[in-house]
């Protein structure tokens, strides 16, 4: 995800449901070779994390269905060369995931397995992202799935896809939106076809959609104006115009747009939906399973 400077303000204080039905447990893990916070600023990131996270999961009427609370925060060595770029650090951890029962490879994936988490937010300064990007993720897609994993539940399990990196500058680390498009990511949601129309791409393949509705949605029927809006996943470039919503799609809301007024969804942009279908999904990442290598 590019960078993306917000004009809106969210609250900082930690919102979290004991009624959801669904607890993910957070783990937040500072790069020690490519990061040096101090422990207030640790502190103080990793509830904001889950903040945001609750709030964009209350701004969507989830409340009730899933939330984040935090079970730990610590400096973890994460990048191995501080030359590699996100793709190389993906890539890595993806060739090092673990099998179930088998000690961890990794210093992450053992702390991972040891605070049982199901989100692990990892912050890093990959080569290249101060200027490229504001975080990466896995995404779970369809040709993902094999034998071990015939149903999209059971590929959505994996915990491979409960990590997510955001860069540790302060335009990204402060940013409510990065962190949630790049969990939204790993929970399958892809950007939208609205979004491949306008930029060209990047994490939208219609055919790779784990399940229909699991994209964000975005107007860019206006260019230039407020009419133009997007949903948290519905955005790419650090210059899209238009509105903001910190929400995830939904297909039956008409609060878009200004007025706000137009759809925030279609039945092809329903986050919402994917999000209420496999929240026991997301919550047995933490069981550490085994990700195929295909």
């Amino acid at each position: 995800m590019k960078k993306i400077i917000l004009a809106i303000i969210l609250l900082t204080t930690s919102i979290f449901s004991n009624a959801a039905t669904y607890n993910l447990k957070v783990l937040v893990a500072f790069d020690t070779n490519s990061t040096n916070f101090t422990t207030t600023q640790m502190g103080n990131y990793s509830n904001n994390f889950v903040s945001y996270l609750n709030q964009y999961i209350v701004n969507s009427n989830l409340g009730s269905t899933i939330g984040f609370s935090l079970a730990y925060n610590a400096k973890i060595p994460v990048l191995p060369y501080p030359t590699w770029n996100y793709d190389q650090l993906k890539n890595y951890y993806l060739s090092n995931q673990t099998n179930r029962g088998q000690t961890p490879k990794t210093t992450l994936t053992s702390f991972q397995k040891y605070y049982n988490a199901d989100v692990v937010i990892v912050v890093s300064n990959p080569h290249g992202s101060s200027t490229s990007a504001c975080g990466s993720s896995y995404v779970p897609i369809k040709s993902h799935m094999d034998s071990s994993h015939a149903t999209v539940g059971d590929l959505l399990e994996e915990p491979i896809y409960s990590i997510v990196f955001v860069t540790g500058q302060s335009i990204c680390i402060t940013n409510p939106k990065v962190v949630v498009h790049e969990v939204g990511h790993s929970f399958g949601l892809q950007h939208g076809q609205a979004v491949q129309n306008q930029y060209g791409g990047g994490h939208y393949v219609a055919s790779e959609i784990i399940s229909s509705g699991a994209s964000g949605y975005a107007d860019y029927t206006a260019p230039g104006t407020l009419l133009d809006y997007h949903t948290v996943m519905g955005v790419i470039s650090p210059d899209e115009p238009g509105i903001h919503h910190p929400f995830f799609s939904n297909s039956s809301k008409f609060a878009c747009g200004y007025p706000a007024v137009y759809k925030c969804g279609n039945n092809t942009a329903n986050a919402v939906g994917i999000i209420q279908a496999f929240s026991n999904r997301y919550a047995k990442r933490s069981d550490f399973f085994y990700w195929k290598i295909n």
